[in-house]
């Protein structure tokens, strides 16, 4: 993975020999239906739950079948993940904290200012436009406070509600990238959506 330029490092960080840690937001995103925040060992029961749904198994990378184990190794990857600096993932909240879903940056290209966005949805948060809330709050923070340029979302061209959820978030339609992803049986054309700095 790249480094991303000088002009991302934080605040009295004057070069990457020192290890800095992609921060959380502060305060964490929210708006008037979502609130944002890390997962913990406490959402395991909800995230397993979750991740039983045949949707979420088709267009992500969940295990199959998918099981306790899985939900706690997940969220305990989370900080290193962060430390890497190569994925950020937080919880999809409603207002009493009940998990709704998953939100947050994928993967990082740094030396070209850019980022993709992926998310799920449990099938108790649909109908509330979650993921296209919490997708516009995380890439808004993105463009704000790392500097991205670009922002990407790719998603299976299989997946209507996702795409409407891109459409949603304000993100553009780019074209499709034909049999890009071999996930279990089947192969998938791959819609790309972005956002750029600027139109956020």
């Amino acid at each position: 993975m790249g480094q991303p330029p000088s002009s991302h490092l934080p605040p009295g960080i004057e070069s990457y020999d020192v290890a800095v840690v992609l921060p959380l937001p502060d305060p964490p995103l929210a708006d008037d239906v979502v609130v944002l925040r890390p997962f913990s060992l406490a959402d395991v029961d909800r995230v397993t739950l979750a991740c039983q749904d045949a949707d979420i198994q088709r267009f992500t990378a969940v295990p199959s079948p998918y099981r306790e184990a899985d939900a706690r190794e997940w969220i305990s990857g989370h900080e290193g993940e962060r430390a890497a600096r190569t994925r950020l993932t937080m919880a999809i909240t409603d207002a009493e904290d009940a998990v709704l879903g998953s939100v947050g940056f994928v993967s990082f290209d740094w030396p070209n200012d850019m980022g993709e966005i992926g998310y799920w949805v449990a099938p108790w948060g649909r109908g509330r436009h979650a993921a296209a809330r919490a997708t516009r709050l995380v890439a808004e923070w993105g463009f704000r406070e790392l500097g991205l340029i670009r922002i990407e979302l790719r998603i299976s061209t299989h997946n209507q509600r996702s795409q409407r959820a891109a459409e949603h978030a304000g993100f553009h339609w780019e074209g499709v990238l034909r049999s890009a992803l071999a996930h279990r049986s089947e192969r998938h054309d791959l819609a790309v959506f972005s956002l750029l700095t600027g139109e956020a």
